[in-house]
């Protein structure tokens, strides 16, 4: 008798357990986030290796982050509507109503940028928003154009780093631009005496070539490969007895350098007509270098290189 009543009972709570699950479905098939969350949630306390019970708590997670989007779209709070969206869609990405309500929260923003931001000047926002949008429509050329633009802003429509790596992104999408072709025409201009002494600086490298790299070296960065020598000597190097050995132990890595042809440069960030920082990185190093550059009439002298602000290509 009793053995009759375990197995009845056990039963009963497969029934039970199985009825829940069925209304769960039943309820996310309705809409009804809410609901499905507090029976799964009861559900899965004795079933939690089921999977599809906990697919459905997730999917009906999402649907009520799709649900609050959809809200905060109608009281017009565009990015906050994204943000839920964004966040339903990683949840799951069959969710339609989610992909949807990401379009309608970027339409709005973008019309939040064209209509209020971009003719009051208000660069940092235009920033930030149309960062936002990219992050959907990396290839979309008008917020391309406007990011661009921002950022010159921004940096007080200065050519520094942050407004060349932006242009440059910008002109591989939009096509044809009088301001970005004219930015990027002038800086090539600007630019040019400096890169053509750093890749003679890096071919002297790579040929272990001294007296051409200490015809580039600024008195600064001889001082400081002298000092390096002297610290050499002090541990007992005995390769080491000058700064040509010093360069000699160096160079001629090209491995070290990416290629044969030396580091890539990212950018140049021209100061002034006679300075310069030239920012570069080797394929086998996992951060950007910058050397500052300093012109004097057709001589170019370099001090030794550094730790680069840009952190990657942009």
């Amino acid at each position: 008798m009793k053995k009759i009543f375990v197995v009845v009972l056990a039963i009963v709570f497969t029934f039970t357990g199985c009825s829940k699950l069925d209304r769960a479905k039943r309820a996310y098939k309705k809409g009804d986030y809410q609901t499905t969350i507090e029976l799964l949630s009861k559900y899965i306390k004795t079933n939690a290796s089921n999977t599809e019970a906990q697919k459905y708590l997730l999917y009906a997670q999402g649907g009520i982050l799709a649900d609050s989007a959809a809200s905060l779209l109608k009281a017009n709070r565009h990015e906050e509507a994204l943000s839920f969206a964004d966040r339903a869609i990683k949840i799951n990405e069959q969710n339609e109503d989610a992909r949807i309500l990401i379009d309608e929260a970027l339409k709005g923003i973008i019309t939040k940028i064209e209509r209020d931001l971009v003719p009051n000047k208000t660069w940092s926002g235009v920033l930030n928003m149309t960062s936002e949008v990219m992050k959907y429509r990396a290839d979309d050329p008008r917020m391309n154009l406007l990011y661009a633009q921002a950022v010159y802003e921004l940096e007080n429509q200065k050519m520094s780093w942050k407004s060349i790596l932006a242009i440059k992104k910008a002109t591989t999408i939009v096509k044809d631009n009088e301001l970005l072709n004219s930015l990027m025409a002038k800086q090539a201009v600007e630019e040019k005496p400096f890169v053509t002494a750093f890749n003679a600086l890096q071919q002297a490298f790579i040929q272990k070539n001294y007296k051409v790299w200490r015809g580039y070296a600024s008195a600064q960065y001889l001082k400081e490969c002298e000092t390096d020598v002297a610290r050499l000597k002090e541990r007992g190097d005995p390769n080491i007895k000058n700064v040509e050995d010093f360069f000699k132990s160096i160079s001629g890595d090209a491995e070290k350098y990416g290629s044969p042809e030396g580091p890539s440069i990212v950018c140049v960030e021209v100061l002034s007509p006679t300075r310069a920082f030239v920012h570069f990185s080797y394929n086998t190093l996992p951060k950007n270098l910058k050397m500052e550059a300093f012109l004097n009439g057709a001589s170019v002298k370099f001090d030794r290189e550094q730790d680069s602000e840009i952190k990657g290509n942009l």
